[in-house]
């Protein structure tokens, strides 16, 4: 919790990230959309959503699972 407002620094996934999500510009209208889907609770999961918006990322939809495994 005391860290809850610090943003995460960028992950090995960022720059994919990054690069779908400029695809949008590039086709000057939306093709790609990305979903987060995280086994974090949506308590922890407030550091995660505090460095989407620092890194201005447009990501909108988001599923915090509590610690389920969503590949079943």
């Amino acid at each position: 919790r005391e860290h809850a407002n610090i943003p995460l620094k960028p992950g090995v996934g960022f720059t994919l990230i990054k690069s779908l999500l400029e695809l949008n510009k590039v086709a000057e209208r939306p093709v790609v959309d990305i979903i987060l889907v995280s086994r974090k609770d949506a308590e922890s999961g407030q550091r995660i959503i505090v460095s989407i918006n620092f890194y201005e990322l447009p990501i909108k939809q988001m599923s915090f699972t509590g610690g389920t495994d969503v590949t079943i």
